[in-house]
């Protein structure tokens, strides 16, 4: 009786990381103890999609959740061939097997890679399908990453950005005598994950009202979109707290407050129905609990700064890393007792690490 002892995909690079037009390549293992097996073939399914399913929407007082209104799915690659036979019956004898696969994806714009969990997803797979007559087949997955490019030497990611908040003295805050503004600047627009973005504030305080602390932020904004619902996720992943200040004056200020950003998923347009957003959020607490806020958004990419590797004597190295969020399970749990092997992923993006 033949045993499978082994059924898995491998890619040629190393971190299974690519761009639009690019090639994907790699094999398929398969060893076979004790005997032949009875199939009519193996076959290659290169599948990936943007999936958003908005679980629950508020109508009329109630939660509708078991409505089909809030999913969307767009597909971005759907590709099947047979790597070992032509559809007929066959014996695959005994041994160990590499199979190799090779095919170029699309040129067309593919967004990049997101998990946001089983119900929100930009996600690429290629599953391998041994096919037997008249019994289950074996099945066996695994997920790639596929990068926008989205690079950041374009002019308009590399000027500065900035916003502005103020209170005056009208209305609740009629016993200001002068207005009292906070102002926020970032060294440009566009980073890459591992960089650090350097932010500049200003307070303009010729009241010369307390201020509290001041908070610096670096949001990620997700927003879901299924057919006429939208859902927007946000997300923390860097907070600096300033506070027993003791700075006073009609001017306070803090130069080049670093921001480092981790490993996260690039900003993406690309897709319909999934959106990712950066921003920079400044919020001074002045004058009796009284907040001012700024925002200035910013663009994460997947091509660095060249500038940064040109300089003489930078140790800037460009690497692929895991994403913060970690590993995730991409299998619904009633279709993992049908596949072998290991189906976790967790999608590698661009990395400065200097």
């Amino acid at each position: 009786m033949a045993v499978l002892k082994d059924f898995a995909i491998y890619f040629d690079q190393p971190f299974a990381v690519y761009y639009p037009g690019q090639f994907v390549s790699g094999y398929v293992v398969v060893q076979l103890d004790q005997g032949s097996i009875n199939i009519t073939g193996i076959k290659l399914h290169a599948y990936g999609r943007g999936y958003t399913r908005i679980l629950a929407n508020f109508r009329n007082g109630t939660f509708d959740v078991d409505s089909n209104q809030g999913v969307e799915c767009d597909e971005y690659l759907d590709r099947i061939e047979y790597i070992y036979g032509e559809g007929r019956k066959f014996l695959m004898p005994v041994g160990r097997h590499h199979l190799k696969f090779k095919f170029q994806l699309p040129y067309n714009m593919l967004p990049s890679s997101y998990e946001g969990g089983v119900n929100c997803y930009i996600r690429y797979t290629i599953t391998a399908t041994m096919i037997r007559p008249w019994a289950y087949d074996y099945i066996t997955t695994k997920a790639f990453t596929i990068l926008e490019k989205i690079d950041i030497n374009l002019p308009d990611l590399k000027v500065l950005a900035g916003s502005e908040d103020f209170v005056s003295g009208s209305g609740c805050f009629s016993c200001l005598s002068t207005p009292i503004k906070l102002s926020a600047t970032t060294d440009r627009t566009g980073y890459c994950s591992g960089e650090n973005i350097k932010v500049c504030i200003s307070i303009e305080n010729t009241a010369r009202k307390r201020l509290r602390e001041v908070v610096i932020k670096l949001i990620q904004n997700v927003m879901f979109i299924a057919n006429d619902l939208v859902w927007n996720n946000q997300k923390v992943y860097e907070k600096i707290r300033i506070n027993n200040i003791t700075k006073t004056g009609d001017r306070i200020e803090w130069t080049d407050q670093l921001i480092p950003i981790p490993c996260l998923p690039p900003s993406s347009k690309a897709c319909r129905t999934i959106r990712l957003h950066y921003a920079i959020y400044v919020k001074a607490t002045v004058w009796n609990g009284y907040n001012l806020t700024v925002k200035i958004p910013i663009v994460i990419g997947t091509k660095p700064l060249q500038d940064m590797f040109e300089t003489n004597g930078s140790d800037a190295v460009y690497k692929y890393r895991d994403c913060i969020d970690g590993k995730i399970d991409f299998l619904r749990k009633d279709s993992q007792q049908y596949f072998i092997g290991n189906h976790t992923f967790v999608p590698q993006y661009p990395f400065i690490v200097s």
